[in-house]
């Protein structure tokens, strides 16, 4: 996600600790997951709203989409067995920092884009990328960036620290692991509640709502983060990453997220981050974009706090926090871009 700065910078450790790999059990994305990576722009005027450019985690620009099964690491298990993808190289560059101080309700989320790079000090709060580029990898940098994140003053209403996490629901046949049944972890006493039925390995709600489950449990288990309940988790929703065409299942992917996060970890709680174009695009709402969607049943997006992307001034961010929430809850957090720096801006 994004990079921040006050006029005094302080250097993270360089030297990120190593995460732990993730077991032979652990589910893994399609290799098509990706996150856009930061590069210099110049901020255009603010668009109207229905106008804004979607929102883009870690960056202005995406890292090319890779063949599926690509960057393998050596040693991959066989028989289908699923395996981590090397995260992608962090820039080599140093994007220049901002000279002034952040205005106090900001704050900044970083991810593995930032690996090595000058970090701000004076933030409100800091928002960390688990992932490291793929849904199914982790930020090599997590815990130095997690150490950065606990610097933070904490006077907003957000969390001093909040973690991120990927999203995406890939064709059943393009993923490097995909659910055949509703069991979870490999070992599992039982088998999930699943509110769209039976998942036999097809493309689908049943399975996709398992997938996103996993992905959840793997985030909480295998990337190295202690005490994962004890944070605020973001799902980032982008049509950068992979999704069916199917909304229902997209939005089934996102439940089973939900699921584990609130009722199986007991998180101290779970938010999306999007617009209103791509969160229409990707999960169908009822009603126009940006009218605010609440999902049809008994769905558990139903309510979640919103973080909105779209602005690229601070005026702008501060506008966009009157606009309607994702699924009819309360938007929080809203983003702008400054300074080639992702910054958020605490609504309340």
């Amino acid at each position: 996600m994004k990079r921040a700065v006050t006029a005094v910078a302080a250097t993270v450790a360089a030297a990120c600790l190593a995460l732990p790999a993730m077991p032979a059990n652990a589910a893994e994305t399609s290799a098509v997951d990706t996150v856009p990576v930061a590069l210099p722009l110049a901020p255009p005027p603010e668009p109207p709203a229905a106008l804004r450019p979607p929102g883009q985690l870690g960056g202005t620009t995406s890292l090319p989409s890779p063949e599926p099964g690509a960057q393998v690491e050596p040693g991959v298990p066989s028989a289908g067995a699923p395996f981590l993808v090397t995260p992608p190289s962090p820039p080599t560059d140093v994007l220049p920092l901002p000279t002034s101080s952040p205005p106090a309700s900001v704050g900044y989320d970083i991810s593995w884009p930032q690996c090595g790079e000058v970090l701000p000090t004076g933030q409100a709060f800091g928002i960390v990328g688990v992932n490291g580029g793929l849904a199914n990898n982790t930020n090599e940098c997590l815990a130095a960036q997690l150490s950065w994140a606990a610097a933070s003053t904490g006077i907003t209403s957000q969390p001093g620290v909040a973690l991120y996490v990927n999203t995406a629901n890939p064709p059943a046949a393009e993923a490097t692991w995909w659910p055949t049944s509703n069991s979870y972890p490999a070992g599992a006493l039982a088998p999930l509640a699943n509110p769209y039925g039976q998942c036999a390995g097809a493309d689908g709600a049943a399975c996709s709502y398992v997938y996103g489950y996993a992905k959840a449990y793997d985030n909480a288990n295998f990337r190295g983060i202690e005490n994962p309940a004890s944070f605020f988790w973001w799902l980032d929703v982008e049509t950068e990453n992979s999704w069916s065409s199917d909304t229902v299942a997209n939005r089934a992917v996102l439940e089973g997220m939900v699921h584990y996060y609130l009722d199986v970890l007991g998180v101290a709680g779970v938010g999306i981050y999007s617009t209103g174009q791509q969160w229409t695009e990707i999960v169908g709402s009822v009603g126009a974009v940006y009218s605010g969607t609440v999902m049809p049943g008994l769905s558990n997006l139903n309510g979640l706090p919103s973080w909105l992307a779209g602005a690229t001034t601070l005026a702008g961010a501060q506008a966009n926090c009157s606009d309607p929430a994702l699924t009819g809850g309360v938007v929080t957090l809203t983003q702008y871009l400054r300074d080639n720096l992702d910054f958020n801006h605490a609504c309340t």
